[in-house]
């Protein structure tokens, strides 16, 4: 999986977020229910650089705001006979401090209250680190395997690269 925080959030940290696998019949509840992102990996209060056979990080340039991870299910597979649909929250958390300077329509809204970030004039100096949980947009990219019977399903074609990437600001290939 890849992640790329937005500009205005690279000091606040993106893996607040619970990773939810739907399992065949399952519509409102999820069979499986992460704890956040970088849980998922294997790692816990941050996501440091590592890997390991199962799972790691081998992308986590923290001042550009890219990260990239993987996890195998070989030990613990997810078994499913009809679908599968997995999501991912995207909530990140920080301290109050790197929200204050934001202009109003750049401010996060708060999991906590479900309203927009308020800075109230100077914060005392508890408030300035009062960890704060919000949503968040990335730019995120994941690739997922499983074995199944054959023949497959025709699966539709590809979108052409310039047309999947056009919204990501990235310059034009020569």
């Amino acid at each position: 999986m890849g992640i790329r925080t937005t500009e205005h959030r690279r000091p606040l940290w993106f893996g607040e977020g619970e990773l939810k696998v739907y399992l065949d019949d399952d519509r409102e509840w999820p069979t499986i229910v992460g704890t956040g992102t970088e849980d998922l990996v294997g790692s816990a209060w941050g996501l440091g650089r590592f890997h390991h056979l199962y799972q790691g990080a081998p992308l986590t340039e923290e001042k550009d705001g890219v990260w990239g991870f993987y996890r195998y299910h070989v030990p613990d597979p997810v078994y499913f006979t009809k679908a599968i649909r997995v999501t991912l929250q995207q909530i990140a958390g920080g301290t109050a401090a790197p929200l204050r300077g934001l202009p109003e329509e750049q401010r996060p809204e708060l999991v906590r209250t479900h309203q927009r970030f308020q800075p109230a004039g100077e914060p005392a100096p508890a408030d300035a680190a009062a960890w704060e949980n919000f949503e968040s947009p990335w730019d995120v990219c994941a690739t997922a395997s499983w074995y199944q019977t054959l023949p497959s399903p025709r699966w539709p074609a590809l979108e052409l690269y310039a047309d999947r990437v056009k919204d990501l600001g990235l310059p034009p290939k020569p």
